[in-house]
This record gives C-alpha cells, structure tokens and sequence, in this order.
C-alpha cells in the first residue's frame, strides 16, 4: 500500500492503466484545439494587477484547501517533510517541477539556460509551501482561508518575488549566453509531441498523488467529490478563472481569447476527472481484522 494512501490499497493493473489514459486523454484536449482545431496559443496574460491577482491568489487558496484536507495524512511528518510533499505535489501539479523545463529545452534546444530560468519559479513555491505549512492551522474556516491566501499571495508573489528574482538575476546573466529563441514552432512534429506527452506524466502523478492526500476527507457524496476535486487542481493550475480574465487583456476577438485560454481549462477538467475516476476505481478501502 501507498504510504500517502491512507486505509487505501491500490490495484496496480487498474492504476496504472488509468494514469495512461489520463496522460493521453487529457493533453490531447490541448493538442487538438492547439493543432487539429489552429486555437491560437494564449499571450499576453497580466502578470501584474488586478488580472493577475484574480488569477494567483485561487492558486494559493488551492495549496491551502490541499493542505488543510490532507492534515491527516501528513499529521505525522516533520514541518519540513509536510512543507516538501506540498511543494513537490503542487510544483509537479503546475507542471514547474521538470515539464516546464524540459519541454522549452525541446523547442529551444537551449537546455541548460532552461532549467536554469526554472529556478526563481520552484523558489518562490518552495517559500509559499513553508508559510501554507506554519500558517495553515490558524485559518478555521473559507473567510479565513481567503483572507490568507490573500496575504500569502501579497507576501511572497508581490514582494519577495520581485527580490528573488534580483539575486537570482546575476546568475542569468552570466549564462545568458546559452539561451537563444525558440528553435521549432508550430505545428509541432513528433520530436516536439513525444516528450510532450512522455512528460506529462510529471502533472498525472501529481494529481494522483493530491487524490492519495486529500480524497478521503472530500465530501462521502461521490458526485460532490468529483466536483470538489476537480474545482481544488484547476485552482491550483491558475486556469478556473483564467478563461474569464484572459479577453480583458488579449488583442484578439473574446470568443478567440476564450477558446485560447479555455483549452488549458478544458485539458485541466480532463486530467482532474480521469485522475479522479482512476483513484476512485482503482483503489479499495482496506479493511482491518
């Protein structure tokens, strides 16, 4: 059994095939609007104001919400462990822990610089998922937890971002010599779709993993579940709200910039569901004698 499965016993065969399909099924939503159906690749998203607020700050109400429900499988762990499972769970979830990466190193070629430019990003969820930890007890209920998520956001998005970005700017500049612009574009080939799908497996394990922590204290109704699940990993993903916000920023028609934006919604529902239907079939409640 899991170690962060809980009572839980998991069917390998039935798990294992349902990672799968979840990894195909969900990134193809996104390759079929983005190369089958030519919906354009979203820019120019606000990464200050108003529009980005909106956006990250039910990102962080997503960490605690993940937190929160899986005090009782992390109650057991040191601060610090229960602070690296959350980062790793919610770093591997945005995809920032090695697609990211990877995958701009595969259309660049530019791969050193690449996983160098990644840094700041896991730096600044490393630091947000050891305040969630410290703070997490303090916030009883949803007021709370949003006013928290609030100040969170505030702190290490607003004012320690822009000062790990500066220390860390030094080292960029010293290899800025490795990076260069984007080597392919679209529509991509197979050298560009098969590591694609091949590391996307990095956001599949993670959803299964949030599943492992938290699906034993969301709600006993399984349709409720479902939905609470799957609202937690698009908030966590910044694409619930995203959809809304994108037309007010983009310079192309709104059902153009719904659709752009909408495609990481739609790919993001996908993997929440298939991964949820994959916990729910493929594990078992273990029973005590």
């Amino acid at each position: 059994m899991s170690p962060l499965s809980g009572t839980r016993s998991i069917r390998w065969p039935k798990f294992l095939l349902g990672a799968l399909l979840t990894a195909i099924l969900a990134l193809s939503v996104h390759v079929v609007m983005l190369q089958g159906l030519h919906v354009p690749y979203p820019s120019g998203f606000p990464h200050t104001g108003i529009g980005a607020w909106l956006n990250a700050a039910p990102s962080v109400l997503g960490v605690i919400f993940i937190y929160t429900l899986a005090s009782n499988a992390l109650k057991r762990r040191s601060l610090v462990a229960r602070s690296l499972v959350l980062f790793l769970v919610i770093t591997m979830l945005q995809e920032l822990f090695f697609r990211a990466p990877i995958m701009n190193g595969v259309v660049t070629t530019a791969w050193t610089f690449s996983f160098l430019s990644n840094v700041p990003s896991l730096l600044n969820w490393l630091l947000l998922s050891f305040l969630i930890v410290a703070i997490a007890p303090l916030l009883k209920n949803i007021w709370l937890q949003v006013l928290g998520a609030t100040a969170l956001y505030l702190l290490v998005f607003i004012e320690c971002k822009p000062l790990i970005a500066r220390a860390y700017a030094p080292v960029l500049t010293h290899f800025s010599f490795l990076a260069h612009d984007e080597v392919y574009g679209l529509p991509y080939g197979m050298h560009v779709l098969v590591p694609a799908y091949l590391t996307y497996a990095e956001p599949v394990l993670a959803a299964l993993l949030v599943a492992a922590l938290i699906w034993d204290s969301l709600s006993p109704r399984i349709p409720v579940r479902f939905l609470q699940f799957t609202v937690t990993v698009l908030l966590v993903r910044h694409v619930l709200f995203a959809p809304a916000i994108y037309p007010f920023y983009a310079k192309v028609p709104v059902i153009t910039a719904l659709a752009s934006m909408g495609q990481f919604t739609l790919e993001t529902i996908a993997l929440s569901l298939m991964s949820a239907l994959t916990w729910h079939f493929a594990t078992k409640t273990r029973t005590r004698s």
